[in-house]
This record gives structure tokens, C-alpha cells and sequence, in this order.
């Protein structure tokens, strides 16, 4: 028999994994005080869906995650892996699937506004319609109108008449996801309002429902690094 059957256990990590629990706190630290960047936010939510979609290594983390997020968006686990393989074009998805799943997720986080936004976005139809209908979901059809006068009288071209048309919806629904007016107003041409809009959209879901759809998770190094 042994003089003591018990092992020695110390919960005082060794050496090594002093060292260890250092570099991990320090890469941590470092990816924290990065997150005000709106690219590597982006960057880094990249990373970490890539790898729970497609990792054989993080199952667990990734039923988490799926779970997390039907919790905290409102949108199946199903509906967000086809909506991010659309984005990251590894499907095609139909438009009015995709604005309906990201419809649903405003929705689910507590936007009503960029919700109807969102569903007009995909409802079909030429530009004109798109642009009309999302018009009418935030209460500036007024305005709109205004401009297809302009346009109809020929005080603006018709490329003139659209691209006014696309600032005005999606200044707006760039204000139900809670972008600062500063922001909007210096982005008032329609390809770099929509592209702030995309930025929006990443830093809203990013707010509203981070931490719910993180938490639980392992992430280990694969995603740490």
C-alpha cells in the first residue's frame, strides 16, 4: 500500500502555467482595447463565426453560440449559418430571405424601426419601389415624393432622384440602429451611406446582443490567437 493514496493537488498553477495564463491575458487585453476599431470588431466577429461554423474542434462552443443567438436575436441557429454563408459567398441566398432574417434579428434585439427598414429592403421590385416602400416604413414619403417631383419635372435626373432617394431611407435606418448624426451627415452620398450602414448594423448586433451570444463559450485558443 502507498504511505499516502491521495494525489497531491494545489489549485497554485505552476510555472508553466503562470506563463501560459500570462500570454492569454495579455492577448485578451490586447483584443479588448482593439474592439473600439469598428474594422477589427468586424475582423475579429469574422474569426470567431468562421470558427464556430466551420471547426470540427469547437462543436460545443458552436451548439452554444446557435443557441445564444436564437436566444438573443430571435433568428434560428439555421437561419443565421445561411445568412452568414450568403454573406461570406458561400451560397446564394434569395434577397427576400436575407432581409427577412435580418429583419427578424432587429426585431428580436429591440429595433422595430430598422426591423420594417430591413423587411422593405428585400420586399422586391425595381430600386424605385424598394426605395418608396422603405420611404413609407419610416414615415418620409412626404420627402420622397418631393424628389420624384423634382425628378418628373426635370429639376433632377433620374440617377440624381435615386441616389437622393437611397440617403434618405438609409440615413434613417442608420438611426434606428443608433449611428451618430455627425456620422451620417458627413456620409450623404448613397455608397458611402450604405456602407455605414453595413458598419451600423455589425456594431448594433455587436452591443445588443455580444455578450448573450458569447456567453458560455470556451474560446479557446483557436479563437484567442
Amino acid at each position: 500500500m502507498l504511505e499516502n493514496p491521495y494525489p497531491s493537488l494545489s489549485i497554485e498553477p505552476g510555472e508553466q502555467q503562470k506563463s501560459h495564463l500570462a500570454q492569454v491575458d495579455k492577448m485578451m487585453t490586447a483584443d479588448i482595447k482593439r474592439m473600439d476599431d469598428p474594422g477589427y470588431c468586424s475582423q475579429w466577429a469574422q474569426k470567431l463565426v468562421n470558427l464556430l461554423l466551420y471547426d470540427n474542434t469547437v462543436q460545443a462552443d458552436s451548439r452554444r453560440f446557435f443557441a445564444n443567438c436564437a436566444s438573443a436575436m430571435g433568428v434560428t441557429g439555421e437561419e443565421l449559418r445561411r445568412l452568414y454563408a450568403a454573406a461570406t459567398g458561400k451560397m446564394e441566398l434569395p434577397t427576400a430571405e436575407a432581409f427577412g432574417t435580418i429583419s427578424k434579428m432587429m426585431r428580436g434585439m429591440g429595433s422595430p424601426g430598422a426591423a420594417d427598414g430591413s423587411a422593405a429592403l428585400g420586399s422586391g421590385g425595381t430600386p424605385d419601389d424598394i426605395i418608396g416602400r422603405m420611404a413609407k416604413a419610416f414615415g418620409l414619403l412626404p420627402q420622397y415624393e418631393e424628389l420624384v417631383r423634382k425628378r418628373d419635372s426635370g429639376a433632377m435626373s433620374y440617377d440624381e432622384c435615386r441616389n437622393a432617394g437611397i440617403v434618405l431611407t438609409i440615413s434613417e435606418l442608420c438611426r434606428h440602429l443608433g449611428a451618430p448624426e455627425s456620422g451620417i451627415q458627413s456620409r450623404q452620398n448613397s455608397d458611402a451611406i450604405v456602407d455605414y450602414m453595413g458598419e451600423q448594423m455589425n456594431i448594433f448586433i455587436s452591443q445588443r446582443a455580444g455578450a448573450k451570444m458569447l456567453n458560455g463559450l470556451v474560446l479557446g485558443p483557436q479563437i484567442i490567437a
